[in-house]
């Protein structure tokens, strides 16, 4: 009876083992081989695993729609793209304040007359505000987003691109970097009230938990004053892209601290690996040419669909890539 078990036992076990071993290779070698991708350059890889923004086609456009297997494009290898001097001035990352105009152009401008500028989920102050034409979008997604989960529509956008100083402005702080087009200036209406409030609800706590998933930060926040120089200012907030407004919200960055940070992480020493919607972007910093033309490092074989490139209006670029 024993030795009829002990054949049975190894009857299936022969099998039982090959089928392990396959589903090693099948699900764990190709994790191993895309760690073994990332590895290069000098410095040690950081790898960032947040879970980040929702899934949402926001979050697909805003960088890059991937088109290409990782695995099949070499990591270690890149090509160049020419950027000019005066292209430090422009991006969604610039540095802009009192000290650092902004001195770029906006491709397009466009404003709240437009229709398909208008949802119904906000309040406006004037239908004319202009902003730039990139942040249409993400408003229109932030603001829907806000109405689903509150179910009433109560924001109100006082201001884009204009600084209305008067007496009995809303948003009566002068911003130098509403002159980029990628700012908002935010107030939530009490309509029975009828008062205009942004820091003591839960609504301004839903705002500043979530607006980084659509690609917008608090541009001064009360606990950054020693690095933006200016005192805290609730309703002001500033377009930088998903990617970016995400890892300043997990990491409780300022710009100007996230800017500094990147000084850190070049192409070929340390980029950050940033991983969010279960995608990988890398991030990295590369100092512009003191002449005209700067020469930047963008893995070979990806097109300009795969990545971004933005100034910091002071002294380089920030390169983004999906991988």
């Amino acid at each position: 009876m024993a030795k009829r078990q002990k054949r049975v036992a190894r009857k299936f076990l022969g099998p039982l083992a090959l089928v392990t071993i396959i589903v090693f290779v099948v699900f764990t070698l190709p994790g191993f081989i895309i760690f073994q991708t990332y590895q290069k350059g000098n410095g040690s890889l950081i790898i960032v695993n947040e879970g980040g923004a929702p899934e949402t086609d926001a979050a697909q456009e805003e960088i890059i729609k991937l088109n290409a297997d990782p695995l099949a494009i070499s990591a270690d290898k890149f090509t160049t793209v020419t950027k000019n001097r005066a292209d430090v001035k422009n991006g969604s990352l610039v540095l802009v304040n009192t000290k650092r105009p902004f001195e770029g152009t906006i491709s397009e401008l466009t404003d709240f007359t437009d229709e398909s500028n208008v949802n119904g989920e906000f309040f406006l102050s004037v239908y004319g505000l202009q902003f730039s034409k990139e942040i249409a979008e993400p408003i229109d997604r932030f603001t829907r987003a806000y109405t689903e989960n509150f179910k009433r529509s109560n924001i109100y956008i006082y201001n884009t691109m204009s600084n209305n100083t008067e007496e009995f402005s809303l948003c009566p702080d002068y911003i130098e970097e509403r002159s980029t087009g990628c700012c908002i200036d935010i107030m939530i209406r009490d309509v029975e009230l009828g008062k205009y409030d942004v820091s003591q609800s839960n609504s301004y706590q839903w705002i500043l938990e979530n607006c980084g998933k659509y690609g917008f930060i608090q541009r001064y926040p009360a606990d950054k004053s020693e690095y933006t120089g200016t005192h805290c200012i609730t309703y002001h907030f500033r377009y930088v892209g998903i990617v970016h407004a995400s890892y300043m919200y997990e990491h409780n960055m300022c710009l100007e601290e996230y800017l500094q940070e990147l000084k850190n992480h070049t192409y070929d020493n340390s980029p950050i690996i940033y991983q969010i919607n279960n995608r990988n972007y890398e991030i990295y910093y590369e100092m512009a040419a003191p002449d005209s033309i700067t020469q930047l490092h963008i893995p070979d074989g990806y097109d300009s669909s795969r990545y971004r490139i933005s100034g910091n209006n002071v002294d380089g670029f920030i390169v983004t890539v999906a991988l």
